[in-house]
């Protein structure tokens, strides 16, 4: 059992109110490690090439795969070309890709495809990207249903973007009695 010293080293009680606090900011301390922790987890590189193994009869997701869902992982890919674009969200694909949703829906689309979800564009289209992505998240595997009735069996949960670096603070012009300007 732990107990906490107060104020002139005197054992505090466990029903005071200094006990209860000081354990909550522990445990909150405690929190916080594990979620810094995980966000500075190296991800796993993931290449489209590792999703599926060879079978005759069926598609078998690999075991690589499997083992990374709910993991952060990194893949390189293209984002799809969607006629209609997606609401906080697009696909990513070995190759660039062009979807025509006309009658067919997402069926064009390669069975080794990944929709990304950008947390923070959650009700926005977004701008379709030619170039080639490097997208890093939290792999998600298994069929779901997304609010525009699409069905998606493999989602990567976007990382949130990178903290920007502090910027210099402006020097400070300071006018002299001679109206020149000096920096400080």
């Amino acid at each position: 059992m732990i107990f906490l010293l107060a104020k002139f080293g005197k054992p505090a009680k466990k029903n005071s109110m200094k006990y209860v606090s000081m354990k909550s900011a522990f445990v909150l301390f405690l929190l916080c490690l594990g979620l810094m922790a995980q966000a500075a987890v190296k991800p796993v590189p993931l290449a489209f090439s590792e999703f599926f193994v060879p079978s005759p009869t069926a598609l078998q997701p690999s075991p690589k795969l499997l083992a990374l869902g709910g993991k952060r992982v990194r893949l390189d890919g293209y984002m799809v070309k969607m006629e209609e674009p997606l609401l906080g969200a697009f696909y990513l694909t070995e190759h660039p890709t062009f979807c025509d949703e006309e009658g067919a829906g997402t069926a064009d689309l390669p069975p080794a495809c990944v929709r990304i979800i950008v947390r923070g564009a959650r009700s926005r289209p977004l701008s379709f990207v030619g170039r080639p992505l490097i997208v890093t998240g939290i792999l998600q595997i298994g069929p779901q249903t997304e609010a525009n009735g699409q069905i998606s069996h493999f989602r990567l949960i976007l990382d949130g973007p990178e903290p920007a670096a502090p910027k210099p603070l402006p020097r400070k012009i300071v006018h002299s009695a001679k109206n020149k300007e000096t920096l400080r």
